[in-house]
């Protein structure tokens, strides 16, 4: 805090004392106040005028915070949006903006009149991003020397075999197919986590049968239609497919 033994508060704090009177009680509640001396000072450097403009309540203070670490050039225009826009649309916002910042644009701009469509927006756009990326890279695992070679086509008389994924939406399409979901698992395997496969008959491989998760070398769900059981000629070519790949199979 400067020299203690000064008694001029500007030189302690580094600010007129006097400015603390605009925050409000309960921000010395939730506030170290190493934390509300180092953010009131960094606010009166950037923007004083947000002292001269009402209370600043917790959740403003913790917008302060926030953004004392990556000033923006407008902080004063921000605070008087969230003012303007109340505590029950604050988050809303805060979830916006971080949006905003990991897409690097503003779908609404950065006040938007519309707040909830704009954020609908970005969540919508950030969720686009991340099937792209996750597609990329389930494109790679199942592409992998490790992941081909479990497929298995099985002898002349069998009527079943085993696929692999080609890209993210095929397990799209055996969640919507089979009512199960599988979907989700679509960053684990981008990921390496797990691999999935598809029983299918050999002369329809189009049609969605049972769908195989492969962990390692352990089968650990083998799931149809809704979620059903396989059927026994179903279990009996998947114990025939983990002995040849030498996978434990014991559900």
């Amino acid at each position: 805090f400067g020299n203690m033994t000064d008694t001029s508060d500007r030189r302690i704090f580094g600010f007129k004392i006097g400015w603390l009177r605009y925050l409000d009680d309960k921000v010395y509640e939730h506030f170290y106040i190493g934390v509300i001396i180092d953010t009131v000072k960094w606010t009166l450097w950037r923007a004083p005028a947000v002292f001269k403009e009402g209370m600043i309540d917790t959740d403003l203070f913790a917008f302060l915070v926030r953004h004392r670490f990556f000033p923006p050039a407008d902080i004063l225009q921000q605070v008087r949006y969230l003012r303007r826009i109340g505590t029950d649309q604050q988050s809303i916002y805060y979830d916006y903006l971080n949006m905003c910042s990991q897409a690097g644009c503003y779908a609404g701009g950065k006040f938007p009149e519309n707040l909830q469509e704009s954020h609908d927006v970005m969540v919508n756009y950030i969720n686009q991003l991340k099937e792209v990326r996750w597609n990329q890279d389930f494109k790679k695992a199942v592409n992998s020397p490790q992941y081909l070679s479990l497929l298995f086509d099985g002898e002349n008389s069998d009527i079943f075999c085993i696929l692999a994924p080609r890209d993210a939406e095929d397990l799209a399409k055996e969640a919507l197919s089979l009512r199960h979901c599988v979907r989700s698992y679509i960053s684990l395997v981008a990921m390496g986590n797990t691999r999935i496969y598809f029983l299918r008959f050999k002369e329809k491989k189009s049609h969605s049968l049972i769908t195989i998760e492969v962990c390692k070398t352990s089968v650990v769900q083998v799931r149809g239609r809704a979620n059903r059981d396989p059927f026994e000629d179903e279990v009996r070519f998947i114990k025939k497919w983990c002995q040849a790949k030498r996978l434990t199979f014991t559900l």
